[in-house]
């Protein structure tokens, strides 16, 4: 069944990382306050005149999806952190600690560029 809300896609996922997908919402949801969120590629994504931000929840790790030329802004940082990233996505895997200042920064960055 396809979730209808962000609230549904993270009730529908692993209990365990529920508190882990909570908190990186909260963390896109403070850098965005102005931001519509809603699902898109079934995804939660957050909409501000355009697609800025989404999430997914993986197996093994949350995908983040900032824009393109955000990743390569923090790629060193990435790179510096041993966090796998492609030019679109960026792979968080639940085992390791999540960066989210560096997560902040980026949709801080997403947002103003």
């Amino acid at each position: 069944m396809k979730p209808e809300s962000i609230d549904a896609y993270i009730e529908i996922q692993h209990e365990e990382i529920r508190p882990i997908l909570n908190k990186f919402r909260d963390t896109i949801r403070a850098e965005l306050p102005e931001a519509t969120e809603k699902l898109a590629w079934n995804m939660p994504t957050w909409w501000q005149v355009k697609n800025l931000v989404h999430f997914a929840a993986s197996k093994n790790h949350i995908t983040f999806h900032p824009s393109k030329p955000a990743i390569e802004a923090f790629s060193e940082q990435l790179d510096a952190l041993n966090i796998d990233h492609t030019e679109m996505t960026i792979r968080f895997p639940y085992k390791d600690p999540i960066p989210y200042e560096l997560v902040a920064d980026m949709v801080r960055w997403t947002l103003n560029n």
